[in-house]
């Protein structure tokens, strides 16, 4: 199983914009970080001078060196924490380190808690994680120089930990889907209701086990366990249910969930 995500206040999000990888120079567009300090957002930035913004990077790094660096693939031979030091070290002849000593690739964290499948690669994974969430940051170019783009990408990534981190992630259906647990019909109303009914995290998903459980039908087979039940939400949805009992004015829940069973039919 992946490990678990780190809490916003003690992660920085980082990523950085650089030339296309055809060409054999790497050069550093800027470099930005999004984190948290005494429960306020704040954001480090740097797109001037190549050598500069490299070395105040590493001073930023260094200045956090207690809190995991939260990043998307940077630790490939042509993008990421390696190119940034060789890029340095062409600039000028010395060398400079800026690996974090705590570190969580976003992008392989997703591949290994749901499959290679939980977004299509086509036209990138972070544009495909922004048009199914409704988040900004969709680029059409490689290439992401100007401070504008460069400051959506990085709260592109940010709104995609946070929302990985609250449960609220949308991602491809199919990654999701265990046959052993429900038939599809069955899991899409899960996935409708979990997206419509609005109450505690808890009680929320409780509520659906029991309405499932309950629920009559040939079009909806359930067989999963509480104990199943319990791990699924665990690794996908980041919430330890502690309390699995059937939730107080249950008949009103009920009659709730079933309205909804009835639009999820209906569209």
């Amino acid at each position: 199983m992946s490990k678990k995500l780190i809490d916003t206040k003690d992660s920085l999000i980082v990523h950085y914009g650089s030339s296309t990888f055809e060409i054999s120079e790497h050069q550093v567009y800027w470099i930005g970080a999004v984190y948290y300090e005494n429960d306020q957002k704040k954001y480090f930035f740097a797109d001037k001078d190549e050598k500069d913004s490299i070395e105040r990077f590493a001073k930023f790094l260094e200045q956090n060196a207690a809190k995991t660096i939260v990043h998307w693939s940077m630790n490939s031979p042509k993008f990421g924490f390696s190119p940034i030091e060789k890029r340095y070290k062409e600039l000028t002849s010395k060398t400079i380190n800026i690996k974090p000593l705590n570190q969580l690739d976003l992008s392989e964290y997703f591949k290994e808690k749901y499959g290679i499948n939980y977004i299509s690669r086509e036209e990138g994974r972070l544009n495909n994680l922004a048009k199914l969430n409704g988040f900004t940051g969709f680029k059409n170019n490689i290439e992401v120089r100007s401070k504008a783009d460069a400051s959506d990408r990085l709260e592109l990534i940010f709104s995609i930990y946070q929302a990985e981190l609250q449960g609220k992630l949308k991602i491809s259906r199919s990654a999701v889907f265990n046959r052993n647990m429900w038939n599809e019909r069955c899991f899409e109303l899960f996935k409708y209701l979990t997206d419509n009914y609005y109450t505690s995290k808890s009680v929320q998903l409780t509520s659906i086990w029991f309405f499932l459980r309950d629920l009559e039908s040939q079009d909806y087979l359930m067989h999963c366990t509480k104990e199943d039940y319990k791990n699924y939400i665990n690794t996908y949805y980041n919430l330890e249910i502690k309390h699995f009992d059937r939730p107080s004015n249950w008949s009103e829940k009920k009659r709730i969930l079933n309205d909804f069973r009835i639009n999820f039919e209906n569209t």
